[in-house]
């Protein structure tokens, strides 16, 4: 059966400035295909830190994580996810409910008729601009990350969509000694080794990263953006990218199994578990509780809420 969606599509051309709140005409848009379900049948609806942030998700139709409210003591953070006719996200929305001095962040995704992701900017002067270009398995990258300008990078990817080798191409302030990444991946997609580079092919970091044999149940979500977010995890090498998407398991949810261990390889006179897990599951074996450990550092926990 077809299905109708209705969305809402910001214009594509717009001002951009940290400023400015001026909002381009929404136009409705009706879709009328056949789209593709996520594959899970069961959502996290919650989750909460042990330091009382509540994150709260719903999903539309399609089974699409749509909104997100995020709640602490002191900030409410109200996020919107909009999607197109193809399960591609287009826009995303974050506001601050509570700071009148907030004015909020909007994120543009563009694709081509491919469905491939041809660009990213951002509402913030030069936060995120740049645009993707394809040939065979190599993307180019250029244009403006993390604030950097003129970036120019490629990354290489393997049979399964994966990026396997991301090259840089530009000088950077502080880990500009890092000249191209390598990644290993596990027949389940789950990257488990990074390791960083210099110009002569010095190893300089090293990484690994291991799993368990459960669900991630926040996977298969924004398919459509997985390289942006791997640029915005990435770009300044693997040591810090592993560290990252063990976080806030929507920003990178690409991996299929429930990370439980990071290990810094080339650790001398340090503690080299950079990420420790540990879970406890219920009777599906979803993950219920999970405690997170940063460097031996005290543990926080983080328990889940399902549909």
């Amino acid at each position: 059966m077809k299905t109708q969606i209705t969305l809402l599509l910001c214009l594509t051309a717009f001002l951009f400035s940290c400023n400015s709140n001026d909002d381009e005409p929404i136009e409705d848009i009706v879709c009328d295909q056949e789209n593709n379900k996520v594959e899970m049948n069961r959502f996290v609806t919650s989750d909460k830190e042990s330091n009382d942030v509540l994150n709260s998700y719903s999903y539309n139709e399609l089974n699409l994580l749509s909104a997100r409210t995020r709640t602490s003591l002191s900030r409410v953070y109200e996020y919107e996810y909009i999607y197109d006719c193809s399960n591609n996200l287009i826009e995303r929305n974050v506001e601050e409910t509570i700071d009148p001095e907030y004015d909020g962040s909007r994120y543009f995704y563009e694709y081509d008729d491919q469905n491939r992701l041809i660009a990213h900017r951002t509402s913030t002067q030069g936060y995120f601009d740049y645009s993707l270009s394809y040939n065979a398995n190599i993307v180019s990258v250029s244009g403006t990350v993390w604030y950097d300008e003129n970036v120019s990078l490629s990354m290489q990817l393997n049979d399964q969509g994966r990026v396997s080798r991301m090259d840089l191409h530009s000088d950077r302030d502080v880990y500009n000694e890092i000249s191209y990444t390598l990644f290993d991946y596990d027949t389940n997609g789950n990257m488990i080794k990074a390791e960083d580079y210099d110009e002569a092919s010095n190893l300089i970091h090293s990484i690994s990263i291991l799993y368990d044999a459960n669900t991630n149940p926040y996977y298969d979500q924004f398919t459509s953006i997985y390289l942006q977010r791997f640029i915005l995890k990435f770009y300044n090498g693997a040591y810090w990218g592993s560290d990252t998407i063990s976080s806030d398991a929507f920003n990178f949810p690409y991996l299929k199994n429930n990370i439980q261990l990071v290990v810094d390889n080339l650790c001398d006179n340090c503690y080299a578990e950079v990420i420790e897990r540990v879970y406890t599951y219920d009777e599906q074996a979803y993950p219920n509780e999970i405690v997170n450990s940063y460097w031996g550092a005290p543990p926080t926990t983080l328990e889940v809420q399902y549909n």
